[in-house]
C-alpha cells in the first residue's frame, strides 16, 4: 500500500514551500531595487549656472548650529553660486541664546565677501508677544476655550497668537527684499529657503538642478533620526495623502512610491523638508502675488490648521503645470538642542558633541564609497511594511473629523484651496516656543 502523507504533514510542506518562495521572491525583488537605487545615486553636480538666487532663512535659537555648521555652509553656497548671483535675507526675532551674535558674525563675513544681504534682528520675543495679547479679536489671534495652559501664561478666554499665522508673517518679511528689488527692476530666478539643517554646497546645486530646473518647487529629504525623515507636517504625496511611513519608501500613492524606489525625483503635492527651491516669478506676479499664509481664523476656530509650507504649494499657480518634487538624492540632517526651553536651561551641551551628532545624522544618509544610503535589508523591510500599511489602512487626504468641520465651515460661505494641508490641530505661541491646544 502506497504511503500517503497526513494532512498535517502536507500542510507543513506547503507552508515550508510558501515560506521559501516568499523569502526568495523578497530577496530577488529587494536586490533588484537596491541595484536601481545604487545606480541612481547622485553624480557630482554640474557647475552652477548664472541664475540669480534669493536665499531666505528664519533662524531662531540656532546659535549652536550656526557656529558649528550653517555659517560655513552658507559661505560655501555663496562661492558655489557666485557672489554676484546671490542675495541673502535673514529675519530673526527674539532668540534666547546667542543667535544674534552668530548672525552678526555671518553678516560680517558676507559683507567682507561682497555679498548683498539684509539681516533683520528683531528683539521681540515670544514672551513679549504673549504679554501684548489683544483683548478683542484680531487677525491671527484665537480665543482659548479650555484650561490647562496657565503655566504658559495662557488662560481660558485669553487670545493666543496662532503659530502658523505668525510663521507665515515672518517668512513674508524675509521675502520683502525680493519684492523691493523687483520693483526696482532687479529680479531673481530662484528663491532658496534654508532651514537649520546640515547640508553641503553640492546638495544645494543638486536641488536647484532638479529636473533641469523645471519645477514649481523642489525639496530635499530631511533626517533627524535616520532612516526616518523629519518633516511630516508639510509633506503630501502625489495624491495629497500624508506620508504613509517615515522610512523608505515613505508614500502611499503609486507615483510617489515608484519614483522613490529608483531615486528619481518624487512627484508630490507639497513638501518642505529642510531645503526648498522655487522659481521666483510667482512672488513677483501682480495677479498671483504668492505669499505664505495660514488658514483663515474662522476655520482655525474649528480646531483646524494647515502648514504655511504646504499652503504655499496649494496657492502657487505653477504647482499644477510644473509640479512639486522631492529630490531623494538631496538629503540633509537635522538636530535640535532646544536649549532655550526653561526645563533645559541648566543643561550644557558640549558644542563638539552637538556638531558630531548633527554630522552623524547627515553622514548616516551619505555613506562612503558611493553605495546607496538604503541597505538591502532596509529595502526588504520597507517594501513589506509599506504594503502591509496600504493593505490594512484606508487612505484619507484629510480625516473624517477635519472633512466634517471643513464642510460646516464651507456651508457658511467660505472656501479653502489647500484642503490637503488640513489637520485636526491648533498651534499657538507660548513664551518659549509654541504648543498644541
Amino acid at each position: 500500500m502506497l504511503f500517503r502523507p497526513s494532512r498535517h504533514l502536507l500542510r507543513s510542506r506547503i507552508l515550508r514551500v510558501a515560506i521559501l518562495i516568499f523569502i526568495v521572491w523578497t530577496l530577488l525583488e529587494a536586490s533588484y531595487i537596491h541595484r536601481n537605487l545604487s545606480a541612481n545615486e547622485p553624480l557630482a553636480p554640474r557647475r552652477a549656472s548664472t541664475e540669480k538666487v534669493f536665499i531666505a532663512g528664519l533662524p531662531w535659537n540656532n546659535e549652536i548650529i550656526l557656529r558649528t555648521h550653517l555659517i560655513n555652509q552658507i559661505r560655501d553656497v555663496v562661492h558655489a553660486l557666485g557672489i554676484s548671483n546671490v542675495f541673502i535675507s535673514i529675519y530673526e526675532n527674539g532668540s534666547y541664546d546667542g543667535t544674534k551674535d552668530a548672525l552678526r558674525d555671518l553678516h560680517r563675513e558676507l559683507d567682507e565677501l561682497g555679498v548683498r544681504t539684509k539681516f533683520v534682528l528683531d528683539e521681540t520675543s515670544h514672551e513679549d508677544i504673549v504679554k501684548a495679547r489683544p483683548t478683542t479679536p484680531q487677525e491671527g489671534w484665537i480665543k482659548i476655550q479650555q484650561t490647562g495652559f496657565e503655566k504658559f501664561d495662557i488662560h481660558q478666554g485669553d487670545y493666543a497668537l496662532r503659530r502658523i499665522h505668525y510663521l507665515a508673517q515672518l517668512r513674508n518679511k524675509a521675502l520683502e527684499p525680493l519684492v523691493e528689488l523687483g520693483k526696482k527692476g532687479e529680479k531673481f530666478d530662484r528663491v532658496l529657503f534654508l532651514n537649520d539643517v546640515v547640508f553641503s554646497a553640492d546638495d544645494v546645486l543638486n536641488l536647484l538642478q532638479t529636473k533641469d530646473g523645471k519645477y514649481a518647487a523642489a525639496c530635499s529629504l530631511d533626517f533627524e533620526s535616520p532612516p526616518a525623515f523629519y518633516d511630516t507636517f508639510a509633506l503630501r504625496d502625489s495624491e495629497g495623502y500624508p506620508a504613509l511611513m517615515q522610512t523608505w519608501p515613505f508614500f502611499r500613492s503609486a507615483a510617489s512610491r515608484d519614483a522613490a524606489m529608483v531615486n528619481d525625483p518624487v512627484p508630490v503635492r507639497s513638501c518642505w523638508n529642510g531645503i526648498v527651491a522655487m522659481p521666483a516669478s510667482p512672488f513677483y506676479s501682480p495677479t498671483t502675488r504668492l505669499r505664505f499664509r495660514g488658514v483663515p481664523d474662522t476655520l482655525a476656530a474649528h480646531h483646524i490648521e494647515g502648514s504655511e509650507c504646504c499652503l504655499i504649494h496649494a496657492d502657487n499657480p505653477l504647482s499644477s503645470s510644473l509640479g512639486v518634487w522631492i529630490n531623494p538624492n538631496v538629503r540633509v540632517g537635522y538636530c535640535h538642542a532646544d536649549l532655550h526651553k526653561p526645563e533645559k536651561a541648566k543643561f550644557k551641551l558640549d558644542w563638539d558633541v552637538f556638531k558630531g551628532l548633527c554630522q552623524m545624522n547627515y553622514d548616516a544618509v551619505h555613506p562612503a564609497g558611493g553605495d546607496t544610503w538604503i541597505g538591502l535589508m532596509r529595502v526588504a523591510v520597507g517594501l513589506w511594511e509599506n504594503r502591509l500599511r496600504r493593505w490594512v489602512t484606508w487612505g484619507e487626504v484629510v480625516s473624517r473629523k477635519v472633512a466634517r468641520e471643513v464642510g460646516t465651515w464651507e456651508r457658511e460661505g467660505h472656501s479653502e484651496a489647500g484642503k490637503m494641508c488640513l489637520v485636526d490641530e491648533m498651534h499657538v505661541i507660548e513664551p518659549h516656543g509654541w504648543l498644541h491646544v
